[in-house]
């Protein structure tokens, strides 16, 4: 986690800020064998699974 200090500007001057930064990088997998051989035109489900992502809408905060 890096820490940065920010100037922010309001009505009365600036202020300054910290904000902590945190670089998360996903990992994905497609669940099953490694090979799959259908038919032409056949329907087939893939389940894929996120690891060590987050919740963007949860963990935005607007100052």
């Amino acid at each position: 986690m890096m820490q940065f200090l920010v100037p922010v500007s309001t009505p009365t001057g600036i202020i300054s800020h910290f904000v902590n930064l945190q670089v998360v990088v996903p990992e994905a997998f497609i669940l099953g064998s490694g090979e799959l051989h259908v038919d032409m035109g056949s329907t087939i489900n893939l389940v894929c699974i996120i690891e060590k992502g987050k919740d963007l809408e949860s963990e935005t905060n607007m100052l």
